[in-house]
């Protein structure tokens, strides 16, 4: 028996609302119907995607890729694996079974703790792990307009974001010259969810992952890397390169970091902040960068902890299971098809060596694709 994938993107969403009959907003729906076969590269040979209102995977990946997934129908499954895990996918799940008429089984989600996920879900987090390396990074969460003002009063520009939230959705940016929208926006977040994270403005170099596993035997386990780029506060795209060359440019850039010191001190403090048993059996990540502090590049060892699947986590796998081992490439989501200069996709022993692939259905209005080609890497 295999297990059942789900891409829900709206689930941070519906972790903050605390709803089980959660109705996702119209970006988190689009979302997920573009990403509905991203599963395909997080999952293994005999695995299911839970697609609703999908009737095929796309031909091309059939064709050339033999990825060894299929579309659920009633099969049995031995285990449970959405993008992340709420009270909503939960139900999710519940009503994908009573459609096709199949009895849910609640082992399926016998050890699931959703509301240790909840708590570690929440931006507070990253305040921990920052004690915790002893960065000086800390941000502030201010339960109270006064308090939030004295963050901004103290960094002069900053970050504010809400407690729950994904996606870049819920982040906005502060100055002393716009503090009466910043803090409008401060109170609006506090009345809706009892406080707001309040972080320094950091001149940005580089956003990078360090990506992490959790298992009920091992506990917390550094898994990988990611290398990824924003649009503002929006995801764009993840470099899709080995772990030892993602390693190889975050050491460059900023030279004076050991990051296989970082990577082992974070895999420790993680597994002493999550705690045993741990909440559900998957992936998680802890979003970091390399900024310029007076023209020394530093590291901030926590941006936000995402306690799910993530878009580096798809890359990681990617570059494993779908790109050829010659090969270097970029995961990301566009607005179109693709773009004037895309090469056709070119596969070599059933692994994408050049070119342009969707990974959505041609009707989307977002396209999450894969560009590759040959290594020009030594």
């Amino acid at each position: 028996m295999g297990a059942l994938h789900i891409f829900n993107p709206g689930n941070d969403l519906a972790l903050a609302s605390g709803q089980r009959y959660y109705t996702p907003p119209t970006a988190a729906v689009t979302l997920e119907r573009a990403g509905v076969w991203l599963p395909l590269l997080l999952g293994e040979k005999g695995d299911y995607i839970l697609a609703e209102k999908e009737t095929y995977i796309p031909e091309e990946l059939n064709q050339h890729w033999d990825h060894g997934m299929n579309l659920w129908n009633r099969e049995p499954v031995c285990e449970l694996k959405p993008w992340g895990w709420s009270q909503w996918s939960m139900e999710c799940f519940k009503r994908a079974f009573k459609r096709r008429e199949t009895k849910w089984n609640e082992n399926l989600v016998r050890n699931i703790d959703i509301q240790r996920i909840e708590n570690l879900s929440h931006r507070r987090t990253s305040i921990a792990v920052h004690r915790e390396i002893k960065s000086g990074l800390d941000p502030i969460e201010a339960f109270s307009l006064n308090e939030a003002e004295s963050a901004l009063h103290h960094w002069k520009n900053v970050v504010g974001k809400s407690p729950l939230s994904g996606s870049g959705r819920g982040v906005f940016h502060g100055s002393l010259k716009s503090s009466d929208v910043f803090l409008s926006r401060c109170n609006a977040t506090i009345s809706r969810q009892g406080s707001v994270m309040i972080e320094r403005e950091f001149e940005k170099i580089a956003e990078f992952a360090m990506l992490f596993t959790l298992n009920r035997k091992t506990g917390v386990k550094f898994t990988g890397y990611s290398l990824f780029e924003t649009s503002g506060d929006t995801y764009s795209s993840n470099l899709l390169l080995p772990d030892s060359e993602i390693l190889h440019i975050v050491s460059r850039l900023c030279p004076t970091t050991n990051f296989s010191m970082l990577q082992e001190q974070m895999e420790t403090i993680m597994g002493n902040i999550i705690g045993t048993p741990v909440p559900y059996e998957g992936y998680f990540g802890v979003d970091m960068m390399i900024y310029n502090d007076n023209n020394t590049p530093k590291v901030n060892p926590c941006i936000e902890v995402n306690m799910r699947s993530t878009m580096g986590v798809v890359s990681w796998k990617a570059t494993s299971r779908l790109l050829h081992p010659e090969s270097r490439g970029r995961f990301g989501l566009s607005a179109s098809m693709k773009t004037e200069n895309s090469k056709p996709a070119k596969w070599i022993n059933g692994r994408l060596a050049e070119g342009y692939i969707s990974l959505s259905s041609p009707q989307e209005e977002l396209q999450f694709y894969i560009e590759a080609e040959k290594s020009r890497i030594d």
